[in-house]
Order: structure tokens, then sequence, then C-alpha cells
């Protein structure tokens, strides 16, 4: 493919859309954070670039590739037809530089957001994950949406990045994604440790018995520690604490850090997840409402937004289910219809699980029908795992204008999740485990 400005002008375009999508920061932004990076006055390069005109220095085309590259555009094919567009002569003898920092294994979850108001947590737990004769399991209990899962995803990133020697394994024990071992079945610990012996290139995995697998796995993690993530271990096969106490074997210099909305025992470094408190709650408000476009609600003042935090009690999920009823609805109607519901006691399972049912019915009236039938549909796939836009075409039968439509409607109402699909400028679409606990139990028995 010879040189050609339109067509660097498209990819560069997609590069910086995708960096929106992961960091959720105005693109303008983006573009001026990259020329500062660039050693330029601002983002105008860039977007005379985005404009179809190619850099006249080479040396301008690798450091745009390489600073790109710092934030996140690892595709080596959009990498390669990247150089190639913008002119650069053997494109191949600069992909191997360009990508040479580390890409985490596909199977890991991808961060959009940066995590907000558990910074002092995030502190103490690296400290004690960084610590060899420290606590070697890290257990974080919560109710859902409270973000256990974003603060282990946290963790695992930063930890890695400190300790390069530990290679990351996430495992989630939803059923269908135990590993991908068993089809609809939950996680257990056959499941667990024969994903981590073929995430671990273990040969002849399949033919060796439970204790077979163990007893390699235990010579193997002498040699390469990892760092393990276990998430929403409630929804395991075996109790969770049985399946901690099997795991603790392989441990040492290994560390695994396990979620779930019940609480650990034992040896373990206990995090008990809660609300926000009041500043940080306020700024992920903001935070969530500049990504979503709720102008009024980005400059509102910590006064302002603490009948929102109280109602909510501090959780992520539900401020982020209250920011999007703001769109289009007055803040004393939603404010009432949430404080009308039992107060969130996290104590009490039951109370919180009406809290959330009543906060997604509210939601659920504001969708048009198509969006309605589109996330209907979607609770068939497994949560946290999701689709591409060709199976919701196919499970949705809508034209392609409505079914992007019905996307941008769920997702601006937080019923739809986005992620990174395997290939760069692809995405995957899912819902949150609750979302699907919403549908299924009050929405598809009635349509």
């Amino acid at each position: 493919m010879p040189a050609s400005g339109e067509k660097f002008a498209q990819l560069l375009t997609e590069a910086l859309y995708q960096i929106r999508l992961r960091e959720s920061k105005p693109l303008q932004v983006i573009q001026d954070e990259l020329g500062y990076a660039m050693g330029r006055n601002g983002g105008s390069v860039i977007d005379y670039w985005r404009r179809g005109n190619l850099p006249t220095k080479l040396a301008d085309l690798e450091q745009l590739t390489r600073t790109l590259q710092q934030r996140g555009v690892h595709d080596q094919r959009w990498i390669e037809a990247f150089l190639t567009a913008g002119g650069y002569p053997p494109a191949q003898t600069l992909i191997q530089p360009v990508v040479a920092s580390k890409v985490l294994d596909p199977n890991l979850p991808k961060r959009y957001r940066q995590l907000v108001g558990r910074d002092s947590l995030v502190r103490q737990v690296l400290q004690h994950l960084g610590d060899r004769e420290g606590y070697w399991v890290i257990a974080i209990d919560g109710m859902g949406g409270i973000g256990k899962t974003a603060l282990a995803m946290d963790l695992m990133q930063r930890f890695v990045a400190q300790q390069p020697e530990y290679r990351p394994i996430w495992i989630s024990a939803e059923p269908q994604q135990g590993g991908g071992i068993l089809p609809n079945q939950p996680l257990t610990f056959d499941s667990l440790i024969t994903n981590l012996a073929r995430q671990l290139a273990l040969a002849d995995v399949a033919q060796l018995s439970v204790e077979e697998k163990f007893q390699r796995l235990q010579q193997v993690l002498k040699h390469q520690p990892i760092l393990l993530v276990l998430d929403n271990l409630e929804t395991s096969g075996e109790p969770q604490q049985v399946l901690l106490e099997k795991l603790r074997p392989l441990l040492q210099p290994s560390k695994v850090i396990l979620t779930s909305r019940q609480r650990f025992k034992g040896e373990v470094f206990s995090v008990h997840l809660i609300g926000l408190e009041a500043e940080q709650a306020a700024l992920f408000i903001r935070q969530d409402a500049s990504e979503k476009g709720v102008q009024w609600l980005q400059q509102a003042s910590l006064d302002d937004l603490q009948p929102i935090i109280k109602a909510t009690g501090g959780s992520p999920l539900a401020m982020k289910l209250v920011v999007s009823q703001l769109a289009s609805l007055p803040l004393d109607l939603v404010l009432q219809h949430v404080q009308s519901v039992t107060q969130l006691n996290p104590g009490d399972e039951d109370a919180y699980v009406r809290f959330y049912m009543f906060l997604f019915q509210r939601s659920w009236t504001l969708l048009e029908l198509s969006a309605k039938q589109l996330l209907v549909s979607l609770a068939r796939f497994v949560p946290s795992n999701g689709c591409d836009w060709r199976a919701m075409q196919q499970i949705s039968a809508l034209p392609a204008a409505e079914l992007a439509h019905s996307i941008d409607m769920l997702w601006k109402l937080s019923l739809l999740e986005l992620n990174e699909g395997e290939h760069f400028g692809q995405l995957r679409y899912y819902l949150h485990p609750l979302t699907q606990h919403f549908v299924l139990s009050e929405i598809a028995q009635v349509l």
C-alpha cells in the first residue's frame, strides 16, 4: 500500500477515538496531550495530520507511532498500515521496536476509566502485594456494583508494572467463563487448575489427572510466579473458602486477588469495599456526567451532589444509573423515586437487590422498543463476556442504523458496557451481571 494522506488520516482518527473510549477524555484534550508529548505547542499538528497531511519528517512519524503505542495502540496490523500510509519506507523494520512494550494477555480485561476514590486503598494493597513475606492472598468483598472488579483490575495492572517477573492471569468464576474449560459449568478447582495449566502452556494437560496437573503447576510456579485474579467467586461451583484452601499450596511466591460478594476467612488481607466517600463520589459523578454529556452535573458543587451521593450510598453502579437518568429526567423526580426504596444497607442483600431493581426499572421506562428488545436479546450472553457487532446484528435483526441508535441509547443509560475486541478498532458489548439479572427476572417474563 503506497503512502496515502487520506488513509493516514483515517487510521490516526481511529486511534484517537480508541484512546478516547479507553480514557474517557475529550478528543481535543487527547490531541493536545499527544502534541505536547511530541514537543509541540498543543494538538494543532495532530489536527493538521488528521486533515490528510502527511508528516514531512520520518522522525515525526516514528515519534507519533510510539506515542500512540504508549497510549494503548498495540495492534501490529494497524501499526504496519499506519506506518505504510504515512510513507515510512520499510514499515516492518519499525514494527518490532514500536510494539516492544508489554502487551497484556488477551484474556485479561481492559480498563477504560480511571479508578476514582480508591487511591489510599490501592497504595495499601500494593504494599502488601509487594511484600514477599506478607500476605499471599488479597480478598476483596462487597456488594455487586460496588467496584470490586474495577479495583482488582487496577491492582493487577499496577502490580505487574511494578513487578514484571509476575505473569498476570485473570479468571472469572461466572458460569461459561470458568476458564472457558466447561461451557455452562461453574468454576471448580479442577477447571481452575486446568485453566492455569493451559495458560502456562503445560504440555498434555488434558491427559493429566487433577493431582498430576497440580504437581506440574507447583513445579512451574516456583520459577514463574503469577498474579492470579479470581473474580466473582460467589458464583463458583465449590464454596469459595474451599477453593482458596486448595489453592494455597500453589502460592508463595505467586499471589492471588479474590473478589466476591461473600466475605473470606483465614489468613488473607481482607478488603471490605463500601461506597465512595463524598468527595470521591462527587468526582465519580462529574466524570460519568462528562462521559455521558450531562453538562449541568459536570460543574455541580459537592453540596449540590450530596443528595445523589446519599441516595446511592456512594455505589459506583448506582451513581452511574442515576446520572444516566438525569440526562432526561429532573433531579427531584429521580431522587424521589430512589428515596422511596429501602435505604441501601451494606448488610442487607435483599434491600440492595430491591434498590438496584428499582433503578433499572426507571431506566427501562426511558428506552425505545428496539432498545428494549436488544437488551433482552443481550441477556442470552454471558455477563462480562458479551458479543461483537456481528452477533448483535444477528440476534436483533435490526437495520445497522437502528442498531447503532439502540446501542447508543443503552450505553447512555448505563445498561450496556463496552470493551475492546480482539483486534484494534473492534468492540465487544456486554451486560453487567446485575443488569442481566434485572432483565431475566423482571422483563423477560412480561415480553
